[in-house]
């Protein structure tokens, strides 16, 4: 990333084309963010969510994406945060590989 905004980034090892996003925060503070994929961690694809408005609550923010966009990394952008905490307890993400649907919960 070119910007010096936080980010959090997964390697989900495999290829899928991702369906929806959940994130759990443990903060009020979110600020705006964004969803991106890459297939190699160099070349991401424009946003596949952006989050212009996030609501000041903690909680799930659970996100559905029309996408056809494939991608191996999932990284979460917070673009408008740069004085604000982030705290994410949980990302699920489903979605499908082939005829295969999957879903893959991350925690810290």
């Amino acid at each position: 990333m070119n910007d010096p905004a936080k980010w959090w980034l997964v390697d989900m090892e495999n290829l899928y084309t991702v369906t929806e996003v959940s994130i759990l925060f443990t903060s009020e503070e979110t600020g705006l963010y964004k969803i991106e994929l890459s297939k190699d961690n160099q070349n991401w694809e424009k946003p596949l969510l952006v989050k212009r408005k996030a609501p000041a609550m903690k909680g799930y923010h659970k996100l559905l994406t029309n996408s056809k966009i494939i991608g191996r990394f999932l990284r979460i952008a917070f673009t408008g945060s740069e004085n604000k905490p982030v705290a994410i307890s949980e990302v699920a993400v489903s979605g499908k590989t082939g005829l295969l649907k999957i879903e893959l919960i991350f925690r810290r």
